[in-house]
């Protein structure tokens, strides 16, 4: 009897060892059986995503299409935006941001365009610059003609970069992502939530995870306490833009050497716009005394300029950027030229003074102020400028202040600054202009935050490779990111010192981009021949 009851107990333990359940427990798995999406998602501290992105724009978008390359990841972007709109900016695209894109799309199919990469519809997508067509502000006559009379030359002119809308390259990274729209044009929210706020956050210290609230925040509605939510992650990325509210929060943890040192402005006004080509033809059968006289519309790749000869700074644009359908109409003025009118109020200007604007009035304007304060301001130029503005619809008008994140650089030592990119206890990370801002003088806002996107992307698959993404620790997490702004700091630090030069250089003279390349040729080349760090393989 007694040696029956040993083989039935014998009998028991291997059976459970072969399905791998204890004896005491109520449940057991097969062998082989409890496949790797399980044990990401089966744990008790299990959180609902591995990576949180705030914010939606090109480097949030772009850094959650370099991690989806690694599919076990589950990445998740919270946008405050109720909807994504096209916006009339072109986004400059350099050597080193191009390369950049190119490794975050890899290979992946369009849907939109059958037969092509995303990274062809790319190539096709970006406008080369072949020159621009100077004229008088006064009655509209040329007065230079810079453009390329081949394209002979374009592959040597490479450094002049391409352009792209950023709608356009919005919807590529939303296409990388496998983000569609659906039958009414909205976007279906697979790995994207819109009208999110992000408002807080915290780090569970037994767990290591974040807990990150959010609040929904339909057509900038105020924020509703009923309406808050949690959602928890390994890693939490800040994409929120200059005004970063996550920036904000981790600074205000860090010791005193890294506080926030806040937003420096450069008094100059930049308006943007999306236009229907076909209503700026019109226009120039109206305004050509001769059929000899050009086009207003320039043809692609050709961008018509209107210059101010006594206010430097002050331009009007326009570029044809996709098959005649629609034309990108930018204008930049300098802030103090818009002097103190009867429509503006005290909390309007800066210190009481009448000749420069506070930003977060800018922020505040409605899209008919928007309109009627572009055409004021442009009453110099002549009438076929004012009637083109006439002819955008006031929704599509963008308009935003010139201005960089301020950084400390020690003059005497020579010493570029420690950027804060995280404050070094915590999983979490900033990227893109949440953390490095700069001015749009060199055309590299975007191109920079592509760049972050993919090393961040990178070293953090390499820690992921060969390991389960559960048995990761907040150890590991920090380990990565001081890996990355190890990587990235001097580099970031340096483009964003000569994008603040150039910038000064232009409030007091018409500094072009091609003569401060030629000037500074050592760090262009460095600037566009940077080579990415892959993940290991």
């Amino acid at each position: 009897m007694m040696q029956c009851r040993r083989t039935r107990c014998l009998i028991i333990i291997i059976a459970c060892t072969l399905c791998q359940r204890r004896p005491w427990s109520n449940s057991f798995v097969l062998p082989n059986a409890r496949n790797q999406s399980t044990k990401l998602h089966a744990q008790k501290d299990d959180p609902d995503h591995d990576v949180i992105i705030i914010g939606g724009s090109i480097v949030g978008l772009a850094t959650a299409a370099n991690l989806s390359h690694e599919p076990r990841l589950r990445t998740h972007i919270y946008e405050r935006a109720s909807a994504i709109e096209p916006i009339g900016a072109l986004l400059s695209m350099f050597p080193n941001g191009r390369r950049a894109l190119k490794y975050i799309l890899g290979k992946r199919e369009s849907m939109s365009f059958p037969g092509f990469t995303l990274d062809e519809v790319v190539d096709y997508q970006c406008i080369p610059l072949l020159g621009t067509i100077v004229k008088a502000v006064c009655n509209g006559t040329i007065l230079e003609d810079r453009t390329m009379k081949t394209t002979a030359n374009l592959t040597k002119n490479s450094t002049s970069g391409t352009f792209i809308l950023w709608h356009q390259l919005q919807d590529i990274l939303l296409e990388a992502l496998s983000i569609e729209k659906n039958e009414n044009g909205r976007y279906i929210q697979q790995c994207l939530s819109l009208g999110c706020e992000f408002l807080n956050y915290r780090i569970d210290e037994e767990t290591g995870l974040v807990h990150v609230t959010f609040s929904r925040s339909w057509k900038d509605a105020p924020i509703d306490e009923s309406k808050t939510f949690t959602k928890t992650c390994r890693l939490l990325i800040g994409a929120d833009g200059i005004r970063s509210t996550l920036r904000q929060q981790i600074l205000s943890r860090c010791a005193s050497t890294q506080t926030d040192r806040g937003i420096r402005s450069y008094q100059r006004l930049v308006f943007r716009a999306l236009i229907d080509a076909d209503k700026i033809t019109s226009l120039s059968n109206i305004f050509r005394d001769t059929e000899a006289q050009p086009s207003l519309t320039p043809p692609r790749g050709i961008a018509v300029l209107y210059k101010s000869a006594s206010n430097v700074g002050q331009v009007f644009k326009l570029w044809t950027c996709s098959e005649g359908t629609t034309v990108a109409v930018t204008s930049t003025s300098p802030i103090n030229l818009f002097g103190k009118d009867s429509n503006q109020t005290e909390n309007e200007s800066v210190s009481g003074k009448e000749n420069t604007i506070n930003e977060d009035a800018v922020r505040q304007w409605n899209s008919t102020t928007v309109k009627s304060k572009w055409k004021e301001k442009l009453s110099e130029f002549p009438a076929e400028v004012l009637n083109i503005i006439d002819c955008i619809p006031e929704a599509s008008i963008y308009a935003n202040c010139v201005s960089d994140l301020e950084l400390h650089y020690d003059e005497d030592e020579k010493l570029y600054p420690i950027i804060p990119w995280s404050n070094g206890f915590e999983p979490v990370v900033l990227v893109g202009d949440a953390v490095h801002a700069m001015t749009p003088s060199l055309g590299q806002g975007a191109n920079v935050g592509l760049e972050d996107a993919l090393e961040l992307g990178s070293v953090l698959r390499n820690i992921i490779l060969g390991n389960d993404i559960d048995e990761i620790t907040k150890n590991d997490l920090l380990a990565c990111i001081n890996a990355f702004q190890r990587a990235r700091n001097e580099r970031v630090a340096e483009i964003h010192y000569f994008s603040r030069e150039q910038a000064l250089k232009k409030q007091t003279s018409d500094s072009s981009l091609k003569r401060y390349q030629e000037l500074n040729a050592g760090f262009f080349k460095r600037l566009y021949g940077w080579e990415p760090a892959l993940p290991t393989k």
